[in-house]
């Protein structure tokens, strides 16, 4: 990670309410702010079989959802508005993509890496045991129960996480991807202002 990305990191490991620089009211965050600290590492495997760890990845920011690929709705849904949220976004700002799998007995690897592929190849598929899953998926505070037919009901947010897992925003299901962009932006003019 390069300097300019630790410096970011670092300030974005102060809580967002408290360091507001810019003078006058804090942002008004279309996303939700935890009420407690959730997230952390994501040690599982990706849609290539390689391991992986959240301090791979190249970008201070990491839009992450969870769901499973035989999804019929909410997750092609939340999977397309990450799509337009990076699509409208400068390269530089750009998070990255992270979709955990709450089906990791039939998402192994290459059933995300085809799914994914669907909507954007530089998203990154997670998969893993189901205790590594399960582990992640509690860190995160999701809800996850089968039904029948393999189907899972499960909850529906979209998580702004820094390099280090911590949930910064969260998105229900619907948020608009302006919203999320706006929020990344905010994220990005509050940090080249101090």
């Amino acid at each position: 990670m390069s300097r300019r990305w630790r410096g970011f990191l670092a300030w974005l490991l102060i809580p967002l309410g408290t360091c507001w620089a810019g003078g006058g009211d804090p942002p008004a965050w279309h996303g939700l702010r935890p009420a407690e600290s959730i997230g952390g590492p994501l040690a599982l495997v990706d849609q290539r079989g390689r391991p992986f760890r959240l301090e791979r990845l190249e970008r201070p920011l990491a839009l992450l959802a969870f769901g499973y690929t035989r999804c019929p709705d909410i997750c092609p849904d939340t999977l397309g508005v990450m799509q337009q949220v990076v699509s409208r976004l400068p390269e530089a700002l750009r998070p990255a993509r992270l979709f955990v799998t709450l089906d990791p007995r039939h998402d192994i690897p290459a059933v995300l890496r085809d799914y994914l592929a669907w909507f954007d190849e530089d998203i990154v598929g997670l998969s893993g045991t189901p205790e590594a899953v399960a582990e992640v998926s509690g860190r995160y505070r999701v809800n996850a129960v089968r039904e029948a037919e393999g189907h899972i009901a499960h909850s529906a947010y979209l998580y702004l996480i820094d390099a280090r897992g911590r949930v910064l925003l969260l998105y229900p299901h619907g948020t608009a991807a302006e919203a999320i962009r706006a929020d990344i932006i905010a994220l990005y003019t509050r940090a080249a202002r101090r």
